[in-house]
């Protein structure tokens, strides 16, 4: 498997991620929705995924012009972004 480190502002719907959750364990999930959010003044990156099992998982960026871009570990493209396009997506590239 190939992770690959993708800027925020690169990922797109249907990229397989690997995606952090609480506790320090991974899982993967496919992008099925990319867009902004305003907080305030400011304006957040958002990306939406989907597990397996249909969980959903928000991701929140705010861009700032001295840091680096934050990160996620792309795994695949392509995948249809639904948690059974997700299914297939690792069966076929052995992930599962």
């Amino acid at each position: 498997m190939h992770h690959v480190a993708v800027p925020f502002y690169l990922i797109r719907v249907g990229d397989v991620i690997d995606r952090p959750l609480r506790g320090g364990l991974d899982s993967f999930g496919v992008v099925t929705e990319v867009g902004e959010e305003k907080a305030g003044e400011a304006v957040n990156q958002l990306i939406v995924s989907v597990d397996e099992e249909g969980e959903r998982q928000r991701l929140e960026w705010r861009p700032c012009p001295d840091t680096e871009a934050s990160t996620l570990d792309r795994v695949g493209e392509g995948c249809v972004p639904t948690p059974k396009g997700l299914q297939d997506y690792l069966t076929q590239h052995h992930m599962q």
